[in-house]
Protein backbone atom coordinates (compact mmCIF):
# COMPACT_ATOMS: atom_id res chain seq x y z
CA UNK A 1 0.00 0.00 0.00
CA UNK A 2 1.53 3.36 -1.36
CA UNK A 3 1.09 6.61 1.70
CA UNK A 4 -0.62 9.53 0.14
CA UNK A 5 1.52 12.11 0.02
CA UNK A 6 -0.02 15.55 1.52
CA UNK A 7 0.34 17.80 -1.93
CA UNK A 8 -0.10 21.58 -1.25
CA UNK A 9 -0.72 23.64 -4.52
CA UNK A 10 1.79 26.64 -5.11
CA UNK A 11 -0.15 29.97 -4.49
CA UNK A 12 0.79 31.08 -8.05
CA UNK A 13 -1.03 28.06 -9.10
CA UNK A 14 -4.88 28.87 -6.40
CA UNK A 15 -4.23 32.44 -8.28
CA UNK A 16 -3.81 31.40 -11.83
CA UNK A 17 -6.96 30.12 -13.87
CA UNK A 18 -5.78 27.00 -16.23
CA UNK A 19 -5.96 28.30 -19.45
CA UNK A 20 -9.17 26.22 -20.68
CA UNK A 21 -11.18 27.44 -18.05
CA UNK A 22 -10.60 31.00 -19.06
CA UNK A 23 -11.54 30.25 -22.59
CA UNK A 24 -14.94 28.79 -20.79
CA UNK A 25 -15.75 31.26 -18.72
CA UNK A 26 -14.97 34.31 -21.32
CA UNK A 27 -17.13 32.28 -23.67
CA UNK A 28 -19.83 32.02 -21.28
CA UNK A 29 -19.98 35.90 -20.40
CA UNK A 30 -20.44 36.49 -23.82
CA UNK A 31 -23.64 33.98 -24.10
CA UNK A 32 -24.70 35.54 -21.04
CA UNK A 33 -24.35 39.31 -21.53
CA UNK A 34 -24.22 40.19 -25.16
CA UNK A 35 -22.46 43.51 -25.96
CA UNK A 36 -24.88 46.36 -26.00
CA UNK A 37 -24.34 49.15 -28.67
CA UNK A 38 -23.52 52.66 -27.13
CA UNK A 39 -26.90 54.32 -28.58
CA UNK A 40 -28.88 51.56 -26.30
CA UNK A 41 -26.99 52.18 -23.41
CA UNK A 42 -27.87 55.93 -23.59
CA UNK A 43 -31.22 55.29 -24.15
CA UNK A 44 -30.78 53.11 -20.63
CA UNK A 45 -29.26 55.98 -19.28
CA UNK A 46 -31.58 58.17 -19.94
CA UNK A 47 -34.75 55.81 -18.89
CA UNK A 48 -32.76 55.20 -15.39
CA UNK A 49 -32.56 59.26 -15.01
CA UNK A 50 -36.21 59.76 -15.78
CA UNK A 51 -37.38 56.64 -13.18
CA UNK A 52 -34.65 57.98 -10.63
CA UNK A 53 -36.06 61.53 -11.01
CA UNK A 54 -40.11 59.55 -10.77
CA UNK A 55 -39.24 58.18 -8.06
CA UNK A 56 -37.38 61.17 -6.24
CA UNK A 57 -41.04 63.33 -7.12
CA UNK A 58 -43.03 60.94 -5.82
CA UNK A 59 -41.70 61.15 -2.78
CA UNK A 60 -41.25 64.34 -2.20
CA UNK A 61 -45.19 64.12 -3.22
CA UNK A 62 -45.99 61.95 -0.50
CA UNK A 63 -44.33 64.19 2.22
CA UNK A 64 -46.04 67.15 1.13
CA UNK A 65 -49.12 65.22 1.54
CA UNK A 66 -47.89 63.81 5.12
CA UNK A 67 -47.50 67.30 6.26
CA UNK A 68 -51.08 68.39 4.65
CA UNK A 69 -53.55 65.83 6.24
CA UNK A 70 -50.99 66.23 10.01
CA UNK A 71 -51.96 70.08 9.24
CA UNK A 72 -55.58 69.88 8.52
CA UNK A 73 -55.76 67.25 11.38
CA UNK A 74 -54.96 69.76 13.53
CA UNK A 75 -57.34 72.58 12.13
CA UNK A 76 -59.90 70.23 12.36
CA UNK A 77 -59.61 69.50 16.11
CA UNK A 78 -59.25 72.99 16.80
CA UNK A 79 -62.38 73.70 15.08
CA UNK A 80 -64.15 71.27 16.78
CA UNK A 81 -63.12 72.64 19.95
CA UNK A 82 -64.48 76.25 19.06
CA UNK A 83 -67.50 74.75 17.87
CA UNK A 84 -68.29 72.26 20.71
CA UNK A 85 -67.11 75.77 23.49
CA UNK A 86 -68.65 78.25 22.15
CA UNK A 87 -72.29 77.59 22.88
CA UNK A 88 -71.29 76.91 26.44
CA UNK A 89 -70.07 80.45 26.75
CA UNK A 90 -73.54 82.34 26.78
CA UNK A 91 -74.08 79.61 30.27
CA UNK A 92 -70.62 80.67 31.62
CA UNK A 93 -72.28 84.62 31.21
CA UNK A 94 -74.92 83.73 33.15
CA UNK A 95 -72.83 82.32 35.55
CA UNK A 96 -70.74 85.31 35.88
CA UNK A 97 -73.53 87.46 36.62
CA UNK A 98 -75.41 85.11 39.17
CA UNK A 99 -72.18 85.77 41.24
CA UNK A 100 -72.12 89.49 40.45
CA UNK A 101 -75.83 89.93 41.34
CA UNK A 102 -76.89 91.06 44.64
CA UNK A 103 -79.75 88.49 45.29
CA UNK A 104 -82.58 89.85 47.61
CA UNK A 105 -82.79 86.07 49.15
CA UNK A 106 -81.96 82.47 48.66
CA UNK A 107 -84.85 81.76 47.49
CA UNK A 108 -83.98 84.13 44.08
CA UNK A 109 -80.20 83.13 44.07
CA UNK A 110 -81.83 79.45 43.71
CA UNK A 111 -84.15 80.74 41.27
CA UNK A 112 -81.43 82.01 39.30
CA UNK A 113 -78.57 78.83 40.06
CA UNK A 114 -81.21 77.11 38.35
CA UNK A 115 -81.75 79.03 35.22
CA UNK A 116 -78.17 78.56 34.43
CA UNK A 117 -78.43 75.21 35.24
CA UNK A 118 -81.47 74.32 32.52
CA UNK A 119 -79.56 77.05 30.09
CA UNK A 120 -76.34 74.54 30.63
CA UNK A 121 -79.06 71.40 30.04
CA UNK A 122 -80.31 72.99 26.62
CA UNK A 123 -76.91 73.65 25.55
CA UNK A 124 -75.45 70.10 25.82
CA UNK A 125 -78.64 68.74 24.70
CA UNK A 126 -77.92 71.06 21.51
CA UNK A 127 -74.16 69.43 21.18
CA UNK A 128 -75.29 65.87 21.01
CA UNK A 129 -74.88 65.48 24.86
CA UNK A 130 -77.76 62.62 26.56
CA UNK A 131 -77.86 62.53 30.36
CA UNK A 132 -77.70 58.18 31.76
CA UNK A 133 -79.44 57.05 34.85
CA UNK A 134 -82.71 58.25 35.86
CA UNK A 135 -84.75 56.40 39.19
CA UNK A 136 -87.04 53.51 38.15
CA UNK A 137 -84.55 53.05 34.82
CA UNK A 138 -83.43 49.59 34.12
CA UNK A 139 -79.63 48.85 35.35
CA UNK A 140 -77.55 48.29 32.10
CA UNK A 141 -73.85 47.75 33.04
CA UNK A 142 -72.80 49.61 29.58
CA UNK A 143 -73.88 53.01 30.67
CA UNK A 144 -74.65 52.31 34.77
CA UNK A 145 -71.71 52.03 37.56
CA UNK A 146 -73.83 50.05 40.41
CA UNK A 147 -71.77 50.90 43.73
CA UNK A 148 -74.26 49.47 46.12
CA UNK A 149 -77.71 47.97 46.37
CA UNK A 150 -80.66 48.34 48.22
CA UNK A 151 -83.24 45.78 48.92
CA UNK A 152 -87.55 47.33 49.04
CA UNK A 153 -90.36 45.12 49.24
CA UNK A 154 -92.06 45.33 45.67
CA UNK A 155 -89.04 47.10 43.58
CA UNK A 156 -88.01 45.21 40.53
CA UNK A 157 -85.18 43.47 40.62
CA UNK A 158 -81.93 45.32 38.76
CA UNK A 159 -83.85 48.54 39.02
CA UNK A 160 -81.88 51.61 39.82
CA UNK A 161 -83.44 52.92 43.09
CA UNK A 162 -80.70 56.24 43.51
CA UNK A 163 -78.65 58.04 41.09
CA UNK A 164 -75.32 59.09 43.20
CA UNK A 165 -73.49 61.19 39.92
CA UNK A 166 -75.28 61.03 36.30
CA UNK A 167 -73.74 59.88 33.56
CA UNK A 168 -73.47 61.35 30.17
CA UNK A 169 -72.74 60.09 26.32
CA UNK A 170 -72.32 61.65 22.58
CA UNK A 171 -73.72 59.58 20.00
CA UNK A 172 -73.30 56.66 21.51
CA UNK A 173 -69.97 56.80 22.71
CA UNK A 174 -69.84 57.15 26.81
CA UNK A 175 -68.69 60.17 28.11
CA UNK A 176 -69.07 58.78 31.90
CA UNK A 177 -70.71 56.42 33.04
CA UNK A 178 -73.84 57.19 35.88
CA UNK A 179 -72.95 55.98 39.28
CA UNK A 180 -76.42 54.72 41.12
CA UNK A 181 -77.49 52.58 43.19
CA UNK A 182 -79.48 49.40 42.44
CA UNK A 183 -82.62 47.34 43.69
CA UNK A 184 -81.65 43.37 44.43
Amino acid sequence: MKKKENVTPEPDEILEPAADSADVTAETEQEQIPPVPDSELETLREELKKQTDLLLRTAAEYENYRKRTKREREMFFADAKAITLTPLLPVFDSLDRAIETEASGLEDYKKGMEMVETQLRETLKHLGVEELGSVGEGFDPEKHNAVSHEEKDGAEENTIAQVLQKGYSIDGKILRHAVVSVYK
